[in-house]
């Protein structure tokens, strides 16, 4: 959360930058009371170099899948997987599993189930 600076005549804004989630039971709520403005560029940062496929096997490595678990949800081999975590390591210049996994934490892409 950013404060946004105006002059005085305008309500006070702060920018809030968020990830999504996977229910929004108050998202009507919500809208009701801010205005919501979709930034104009999405800014992957260093995760831009990762395939989609990279990008899922991150986010479920975040989650704290074990690789045969992944395999099972990917309906893919567990070489596979272990193909995808080396390549988000080399792109990402990590070396292990828990590494990969604060990446994916710190980057929202790991989804908890309450």
């Amino acid at each position: 959360m950013r404060p946004i600076p105006t002059d005085n005549q305008l309500p006070d804004r702060v920018l809030i930058v968020s990830s999504p989630v996977a229910s929004a039971e108050h998202w009507d709520e919500l809208q009701d009371h801010c205005e919501v403005v979709r930034a104009k560029v999405n800014d992957m940062g260093s995760l831009a170099g990762l395939s989609e496929r990279e990008l899922e096997v991150l986010a479920l490595i975040g989650e704290g899948l074990s690789t045969t678990k992944i395999a099972r949800r990917l309906h893919r081999t567990v070489k596979t997987v272990e193909w995808h975590r080396a390549a988000i390591g080399r792109k990402l210049g990590v070396t292990n599993r828990v590494e990969v996994a604060h990446i994916a934490i710190r980057a929202g892409l790991a989804h908890f189930l309450a």
